[in-house]
């Protein structure tokens, strides 16, 4: 899974961006690693979840709207080069294995 951050303004005035990857072993470039535990449920919502099936607003105003940055997530594994930004996609309130799981 590739977890990016998009938008914004760095200070040498390019846009800003950074990329992790975590992996099935739990490691996640630069961050803490991710317990058996946790990757065990993050591929059980990955495994279960088609988001192609989701509507995804054009409109939104996601924080790179206000110089934020969005968060994109990649699952190349089951979407290859696919981006999915989740402040665009219109997931009901409905769907419950979204509500359970932790953020990243």
């Amino acid at each position: 899974m590739v977890v990016r951050y998009e938008g914004g303004l760095c200070p040498d005035n390019s846009m800003c961006s950074s990329e992790y990857k975590l992996y099935e072993n739990g490691v996640f470039d630069g961050h803490d690693r991710a317990s058996s535990q946790e990757i065990s449920e993050l591929q059980r919502v990955i495994d279960q979840t088609d988001f192609l099936q989701y509507d995804f607003d054009k409109n939104a105003v996601c924080q790179s709207y206000m110089d934020g940055q969005d968060l994109v997530l990649q699952f190349p594994d089951k979407y290859e080069n696919q981006s999915f930004r989740p402040c665009s996609l219109h997931i009901p309130a409905t769907i419950r294995q979204f509500s359970t799981s932790k953020t990243l």
